[in-house]
């Protein structure tokens, strides 16, 4: 049975009663975003409430969520990307990535009181994933802390 699109609900942490979902790594986010015990609140920007602006048009990442890290709130962005839109230098997801990177820093050094961060992870590399904190160390991208000059090479 495919559960492509179909309202999932049960959630603990997510905003939305239920949350529709387009791959098994997105499913697998959201499960990781709920069990979190530094996750706050979670969910899933469908229909997007967060759209950041890019030169190729706007990017709505699939997940938005609020945790708790090191003593401090942190407002998350994280996108579930299939290997194949990921492919290819100057693909389409590399160049918003790079753009939600820069929102991100720029965003953080315009409000001192909310910190923001980004993840891009592979649809089928999330599916191994149990944690936020493994969610971000296996990220293809992580902002801000890839965001220098590297970031470049690698998104």
């Amino acid at each position: 049975m495919k559960l492509y699109r179909i309202p999932i609900g049960g959630w603990t942490k997510c905003v939305h009663e239920a949350a529709a979902f387009e791959s098994k790594g997105e499913y697998a986010v959201a499960t990781i975003l709920d069990r979190s015990e530094t996750v706050e609140w979670w969910l899933r920007n469908d229909p997007p409430v967060l759209r950041i602006p890019t030169p190729i048009g706007y990017f709505e990442p699939d997940f938005v969520y609020r945790s708790l890290q090191k003593g401090a709130w942190v407002l998350g962005i994280v996108e579930v990307k299939g290997s194949i839109f990921w492919d290819g230098e100057g693909s389409e997801a590399r160049l918003k990535a790079l753009a939600a990177c820069e929102w991100v820093r720029v965003t953080n050094a315009a409000d001192t009181d909310t910190r923001w961060e980004f993840s891009v992870v592979l649809d089928q590399d999330s599916l191994s994933i149990a944690s936020l904190e493994g969610l971000r160390s296996d990220a293809l991208v992580s902002c801000p802390e890839q965001y220098d000059d590297d970031l470049n090479t690698s998104v």
